[in-house]
């Protein structure tokens, strides 16, 4: 049986791990923001978040030191830590820091299914933006051969009839008392490989959720990747102006070494002004740009 799999299917009992304590409550917003280049961005952000966490009823946890403190995995590898870290709660959503939060955004917790342990939003695997994003922003000829079954078995992880999906974890919710062990437990084991396949944390969490019946999937409005919204509205028009802005920041940087605001066009501000009004929250995975002053943003 391959190591990987041994992690992820023969866990030994509960290793103990002590965290500083934090303050107490039903729910928790939790945030990642470890290094100056995090903390500049929180800084810059931290007013949404505390808008939304009021919004929610919950408390806003910061996490800003290495949920593995002797740190042997890797960064986002250690976000399996997190349930641990905070398993005095009922609940934690984390949250990345490269989205928006829109104004009409309800409580992500109303959307928590009690008998399960983890929730998130499934990737949009053999859907047409999923195939359309593949093709012209990562030049994949054959999308659709990158199903479920190849995403499991290309981390190294055998294939599980329970499997039903990919997830991206820039949003997730779960329930720390039911899956804090589970992931702690194939964390700890994982540092004690040397080598092999560098997996972080999105694989591990929904083989171990799958697997053992604790996932389940949540509104994709509430993790709405703008790389996918590129491709399903006007994909034509919209991935030449994301492109034609991308290269022009690129000669920007050039010549502007020190810049701080990227270059951005109206057309590119509208159109993200316009998807935060029809969704919860926005994510800017892949290093697109996010406008200040929205409109239809949450206010604090």
């Amino acid at each position: 049986m391959p190591y990987l799999l041994y992690c992820l299917t023969t866990l030994p009992p509960p290793l103990i791990h002590t965290f500083a304590p934090t303050l107490k409550a039903m729910n928790a917003i939790v945030l990642l923001a470890i290094g100056s280049k995090y903390e500049q961005i929180l800084k810059a952000t931290r007013s949404q978040f505390e808008a939304y966490a009021k919004r929610c009823n919950a408390t806003l946890e910061i996490c800003t030191q290495l949920p593995d403190p002797t740190n042997q995995g890797h960064l986002f590898t250690q976000k399996l830590l997190i349930p641990k870290k905070y398993e005095q709660y009922d609940w934690i959503a984390f949250l990345d820091l490269d989205i928006v939060i829109s104004e009409s955004a309800p409580s992500i917790f109303e959307t928590v299914d009690t008998s399960k342990g983890f929730g998130a939003i499934l990737d949009p695997r053999g859907q047409d933006k999923f195939n359309y994003t593949n093709i012209h922003w990562f030049g994949q000829r054959q999308p659709e051969k990158l199903t479920t079954r190849w995403y499991f078995k290309d981390r190294g992880i055998e294939w599980n009839e329970k499997l039903i999906g990919s997830f991206n974890a820039g949003v997730w919710l779960c329930q720390p008392k039911l899956v804090a062990d589970l992931f702690a437990n194939y964390y700890w084991e994982r540092t004690k490989v040397a080598s092999g396949y560098a997996m972080h944390e999105e694989a591990p969490m929904a083989y171990l959720t799958q697997t053992h019946d604790l996932f389940f999937s949540i509104d994709e409005r509430f993790n709405q990747q703008l790389i996918y919204l590129i491709a399903d509205q006007s994909a034509y028009i919209n991935t030449r102006v994301a492109k034609l802005q991308k290269w022009i920041n690129k000669q920007l940087d050039k010549v502007l070494s020190k810049r701080e605001t990227p270059f951005m066009l109206q057309l590119y501000i509208q159109f993200v002004d316009k998807s935060l009004k029809e969704n919860y929250i926005l994510h800017f995975s892949g290093n697109f740009p996010i406008p200040e002053n929205l409109s239809n943003q949450i206010k604090p």
